[in-house]
């Protein structure tokens, strides 16, 4: 039996998948944030003071505008069908986010 799958990450990033199986539904959840943790990789350009984390990778991504500082790219599905996924976040003048946040909340 498959089922549809969204978990938030301790970054506040919506994940979605497909899983599978005889497990619970926190056994599920838990193996694809790990999985998917174990998938996510950053690199900041110090010069540019650009951090990027991608979660994974696409040939076919669009990219929307969340702020004026991040941009969200997405895999758009066509090659495969699948309904679009977030494959990357790019902060742009990302030390000035982390010091303008630095003594603030997160909130939603």
């Amino acid at each position: 039996m498959n089922s549809r799958l969204t978990s938030v990450t301790s970054y506040g990033i919506i994940l979605a998948g497909r899983v599978s199986g005889g497990k619970t539904a926190h056994d599920r959840r838990t193996d694809l944030v790990a999985k998917l943790m174990h998938e996510i990789k950053t690199n900041y350009d110090e010069e540019a003071d650009v951090l990027y984390v991608s979660f994974g990778r696409s040939e076919h991504v669009t990219g929307v505008e969340l702020t004026d500082n991040i941009l969200l790219r997405l895999d758009t599905g066509k090659a495969t069908g699948e309904p679009a996924r977030a494959v990357e976040l790019t902060f742009i003048s990302f030390s000035r986010l982390m010091a303008y946040h630095r003594d603030r909340p997160l909130t939603s």
